[in-house]
């Protein structure tokens, strides 16, 4: 318990600095590590102050990653208050952040395959016209030698 005090100490002088330095995004994760250091010590009013300062920041900034992260803290919490309704309302939200999360991650993975699909099919085009090129320019070659054998050949006749 002693390093738990002597931790969230530091963390409490770092939140400062950070909130000052005006660090939110940072101060966002580190509410929730203070959260969990003031659960293992058993005092969960300052517990849901810092998860609800979290979540709070994580709002302002639309980071689904920390909304997630808050509210799946806060449902544990409620659990552990045997408050069930309440833990059950921040596990839906945590699962719905989550998804969105995940949701967005899909969307880019999609529009990056979707990018090197395209990018590709363009390489695969020039690649066909360079080589069309290239035929076009070896049969000019050989129609222009036959012609040119051919006009040799009947001069010489």
């Amino acid at each position: 318990m002693g390093d738990d005090t002597n931790e969230l100490e530091y963390y409490l002088k770092c939140l400062t600095l950070r909130e000052e330095l005006g660090f939110k995004l940072q101060a966002t994760d580190l509410n929730l590590e203070i959260s969990r250091k003031y659960r293992r010590i058993g005092n969960y009013s300052e517990v849901l102050r810092y998860i609800n300062s979290s979540l709070d920041k994580a709002k302002g900034k639309k980071t689904f990653e920390q909304l997630s992260s808050g509210y799946e803290a806060l449902s544990a919490v409620y659990v552990d208050l045997q408050n069930y309704p309440q833990a059950y309302e921040s596990q839906k939200l945590h699962v719905q952040y989550k998804d969105s999360l995940l949701n967005n991650e899909k969307v880019k993975q999609l529009t990056k395959l979707q990018t090197l699909y395209e990018t590709e099919k363009k390489e695969k085009k020039i690649y066909e016209f360079e080589r069309y090129k290239k035929l076009r320019s070896q049969r000019n070659n050989v129609i222009g030698g036959s012609i040119a054998l051919g006009l040799m050949v009947l001069f010489a006749l």
